[in-house]
């Protein structure tokens, strides 16, 4: 999937610079469940959940995502789409420069 098709655009892409370089993938939240959410990205449907440290420092701070917020994943090592038809659990990772 196209990241444009999710909305993504030049001002977006400007905010996600700095999660790039530490290596996230930008992703659209697409539902909020009780234990972590389903995200699209380019590399298809992704199951995650926050960091620790996004729960124990920064959610105080800016709150949770929510339904159409972008964020930085950070997939986890080892995990293989192809056995779960393309879901894989990843950590979510977001900064106080987060962008929705």
């Amino acid at each position: 999937m196209h990241l444009a098709a999710l909305g993504w655009d030049d001002y977006f892409s400007r905010q996600f610079e700095n999660l790039e370089r530490d290596g996230l993938i930008p992703a659209r939240i697409v539902e909020q469940h009780k234990n972590g959410y389903i995200a699209y990205g380019e590399q298809g449907e992704w199951q995650a959940e926050v960091t620790g440290r996004f729960l124990h420092v920064l959610a105080g701070l800016i709150g949770f995502p929510a339904v159409g917020d972008w964020v930085g994943l950070q997939p986890v090592p080892n995990e293989d789409r192809e056995d779960r038809g393309s879901r894989s659990r990843s950590s979510l990772r977001m900064s106080t420069s987060c962008f929705s």
